[in-house]
């Protein structure tokens, strides 16, 4: 699923089985959603090429599709899919969040391994890529605001809170360490520590993002479950049991907790 929020549209994908010369291939069956009148509107096929060859579609943006490929780049193509640009070689890490500048016309990436909790940042403008040169390697969530760029990194010293049922039993931890970084956008120097607080609050978990908006930072806050299984512990996060939005205000260091009924 991919927005053009410019547009007015939410695109979607379906995969089917269609008959091709005789033989059934999987095909990935385009729409999207008018948000203005609710109609679903049938764009058609992804071309064979593009679904042998393409990978995650995570942005759409004045009629342009930017996807993560199965070669590890990140490229994009018009809705004809004839011809593709590269973006940025990604090394086989996966698009782990991105954000557009509207004003500025600038496509932010963050690419990572969840495996090896590597992560770099990379800006897209005026048809060149640029990684952005932070003073924290191995980063692993980011936002920005007009003038600056906040992030997070993944810190070795990072607790466990113990083991998950997933499959290898991997552990549970806040990948960030409860901590935030602060730079200047336009010229990244030293970095400031803005949030900072180990333990009390999962900054980093699979499904976590934050913005900053007004000098506070909100994310959304996890229960960390705790259950026995034949006499082993394990633990996981589940965003469902609070519904709760952390708003902690940058410059006071003041925190609130946003319930949801």
């Amino acid at each position: 699923i991919a927005m053009d929020e410019g547009e007015g549209k939410l695109y979607f994908c379906e995969e089917e089985s269609i008959v091709i010369d005789k033989q059934t291939k999987r095909m990935n069956h385009f729409y999207y959603i008018d948000t203005a009148t609710d109609e679903v509107i049938d764009i058609g096929f992804l071309p064979e090429r593009f679904t042998v060859e393409g990978g995650l579609i995570f942005m759409i943006h004045n009629g342009e599709i930017y996807y993560h490929d199965k070669n590890g780049e990140i490229r994009k193509t018009d809705f004809d899919f004839n011809e593709s640009t590269l973006i940025c070689d990604a090394d086989n890490l996966g698009v782990a969040n991105w954000v557009y500048d509207e004003k500025t016309d600038e496509l932010y990436l963050l690419v990572a391994n969840d495996d090896e909790r590597k992560g770099s940042l990379y800006v897209y403008r005026n048809g060149v890529t640029e990684q952005v040169n932070l003073p924290h390697e191995n980063i692993i969530l980011f936002t920005l605001t007009n003038s600056e760029i906040y992030y997070s990194v993944y810190e070795e010293e990072a607790v466990s809170f113990g083991i998950s049922r997933a499959p290898g039993n991997p552990e549970v931890y806040d990948l960030a360490n409860g901590r935030v970084y602060r730079v200047d956008r336009a010229q990244p120097g030293e970095a400031e520590l803005v949030f900072d607080h180990p333990g009390e609050y999962f900054l980093a978990s699979p499904l976590t993002s934050y913005c900053v908006i007004d000098d506070c930072l909100y994310f959304d806050e996890p229960a960390l479950v705790k259950e026995t299984i034949e006499g082993v512990d394990y633990v996981y996060y589940d965003y469902a049991i609070t519904m709760n939005r952390i708003r902690a205000d940058l410059k006071t260091g003041e925190i609130t907790r946003l319930k949801f009924e």
